[in-house]
């Protein structure tokens, strides 16, 4: 498997015990991968497949319409072309859903599920408590009140949503 998946060492092919070298040492260090090398590379990408984060987005509070954030405004592990991009929905006052598509494409094509474990939120220009939780494996829902516990859709300002 690749990301976004969780991954293990053995989705990459490795025997137990790891790679050994043909030849020590190794011939052509060029068109040869030393075994200690692939084998670091490959436990330390299966690790980090259990914690990284898979895709953000920075969008604009609106009382209707978010919209992402005109600069640096998403991204994901499977890219930030037009589609698989969020879709980013006020649901009501100080509620939106921000959406990832249910399935993507790594670099080999492969297609995979969409499949979000945790999410955090914050907002870059204002002060308030900012809430995200997964509702669904492609969706986080983020619930934004002010200091006195309103709801509010934080109008103008930018939130931040992280999504692993």
């Amino acid at each position: 498997m690749t990301t976004p998946d969780v991954s293990d060492v053995s989705d990459y092919g490795m025997p137990e015990g790891g790679f050994e070298d043909f030849e020590i040492p190794v011939v052509n260090p060029v068109t040869d991968q030393p075994a200690a090398g692939a084998n670091a590379m490959m436990c330390d990408t299966a690790q980090m497949t259990h914690t990284a984060a898979r895709a953000w987005c920075r969008f604009v509070g609106n009382a209707t319409v978010p919209v992402l954030a005109n600069v640096n405004g998403s991204d994901a592990m499977w890219g930030n072309e037009s589609g698989v991009l969020p879709l980013l929905v006020e649901v009501s006052t100080g509620v939106y859903t921000v959406t990832w598509p249910a399935t993507v494409q790594d670099e080999l094509g492969v297609e995979h599920n969409t499949n979000l474990r945790w999410a955090r939120a914050s907002c870059e220009d204002a002060a308030g408590f900012f809430r995200a939780k997964v509702t669904a494996p492609n969706v986080v829902t983020v619930t934004c009140t002010d200091h006195s516990n309103t709801a509010s859709d934080f109008v103008g300002d930018i939130i931040l949503v992280e999504a692993g």
